[in-house]
């Protein structure tokens, strides 16, 4: 079964293009996650436009936290209240295996490749 990483991150901003512009990156690094062979849930794609309240999407992505196998947190997390308490509950609520460099992040593909000698 593929594993599934959660991507955290800022999304809200003072204009729509810094919105736009905070989901452009958060698109990057999931699909640099695809890549890794891992199964993405990229939240700021998923919810682009949508209508709701704050709390909602919130308790939305805690839920999708806690059905992902790990989560990666984006450049500039810390500074985003949401991606704070994303990262807090995905650590010490869900204790989710966390990363924060792409780097970091296990190649699925190679993983599967290693599995049965073939590529």
């Amino acid at each position: 079964m593929k594993k599934v990483i959660f991507v955290s991150g800022p999304y809200s901003a003072d204009s729509n293009l810094e919105i736009l512009s905070n989901i452009l990156k958060a698109v990057k690094v999931a699909n640099e996650l695809w890549r890794k062979g891992w199964v993405v849930i990229c939240p700021h794609g998923n919810t682009f436009m949508m209508e709701g309240d704050y709390q909602m999407f919130i308790d939305g992505n805690l839920e999708l936290i806690d059905r992902s196998d790990a989560v990666f947190m984006m450049q500039g997390w810390a500074r985003s209240k949401g991606a704070v308490r994303e990262h807090n509950y995905a650590k010490y609520v869900a204790r989710k295996e966390v990363y924060y460099y792409i780097s970091d992040v296990p190649n699925l593909n190679a993983e599967l490749q290693g599995d049965d000698g073939e590529g």
